[in-house]
């Protein structure tokens, strides 16, 4: 049983990674409230999958998209077994009250309930985890582009560079390192406020190895 269960839910989750984002929300609230059914062409799992806006009344569409879907669609038929078989419970899988026939009425709607609520719970589990992954998708990309910005200016800085000022009259010189390349200069002797101030003349320099 869990061979097929999980090759049921395999099926299942890779149908779900067709949908929008919309859609996949949307099925998600359609099944947390109970509107998920087997037995209505609308509503099963195949129903909502070929028809874009969820419904329960069959008088909006007839079933049409189901057994259009079911006829001309392998694959839809696969998604219908896999569907079914999320209900299965030790081993026996009923997937309609049609199935039931041997029961009691009353017997055979709870039976029904109690498979439609299993799939329903099955079902939320796969929809909750093509969410995560796609929540992780875009997470991981976010990330991905705020490190290649953060590494591109970092490249785009440039490294330290150290230059040699000569020494005019009126004052010595030191060797200043810019992180920007700047001609920065620096003297000694400058005036006090007390002093008589001069022009200072701007030092040549030559830029070298650092």
């Amino acid at each position: 049983m869990d061979t097929q269960l999980s090759v049921a839910r395999r099926i299942i989750a890779e149908a779900v990674r067709d949908w929008t984002d919309k859609k996949l929300a949307d099925v998600r609230e359609f099944c947390a409230i109970g509107r998920m059914d087997i037995t209505n062409p609308c509503c099963c799992f195949v129903g909502v999958d070929s028809w874009p806006e969820l419904h329960v009344d069959r008088s909006v569409c007839d079933g049409l998209h189901y057994h259009k879907a079911i006829n001309i669609n392998q694959g839809a038929r696969e998604l219908e077994e896999a569907y079914s078989t999320l209900g299965i419970a030790f081993g026996v899988a009923l997937s309609s009250i049609a199935g039931m026939r041997g029961l009691a009425l009353q017997r055979a709607l709870n039976a029904h309930a109690r498979l439609q609520a299993r799939r329903d719970r099955r079902l939320l589990q796969i929809l909750d985890a093509e969410i995560d992954r796609r929540t992780s998708s875009i997470l991981a990309s976010q990330f991905a582009t705020s490190e290649q910005e953060v590494t591109q200016e970092e490249t785009a800085m440039e490294s330290p560079k150290t230059f040699g000022l000569k020494s005019h009259a009126g004052g010595e010189t030191d060797l200043i390192t810019s992180t920007r390349g700047d001609s920065l200069r620096l003297n000694h002797n400058r005036p006090t406020d007390d002093e008589e101030s001069e022009p200072i003349p701007f030092p040549d320099y030559v830029e070298t190895k650092a």
